[in-house]
């Protein structure tokens, strides 16, 4: 399996739809985000306008949540953070 860095600098769209749907919920008025809820959005608003799954390893959600609050630590305490199995640098 691919690091999440090799992963994310070669799919940065997949960051940028993250990026824009945490955004949205937080405008929404969300209290808090779960970044698997946000990956299965990704997903689902992709195979509905392209009627094609995209394929985005759930080994990643955790990573996205992390880089995510590192850009927008503001933003940090809405999600619920745990240990990581592997801890690796990421960005």
């Amino acid at each position: 399996m691919k690091s999440f860095s090799q992963y994310d600098s070669e799919h940065p769209e997949i960051y940028e739809l993250y990026k824009s749907i945490a955004l949205g919920l937080i405008k929404g008025g969300a209290t808090r985000l779960g970044s698997k809820r946000i990956i299965e959005e990704i997903r689902w608003h992709h195979w509905v306008k392209t009627n094609e799954p995209i394929k985005v390893g759930n080994n990643y959600t955790a990573w996205y949540a992390r880089k995510f609050a590192l850009e927008h630590p503001q933003f940090a305490r809405m999600f619920d953070f745990k240990p990581l199995r592997k801890d690796v640098a990421f960005v």
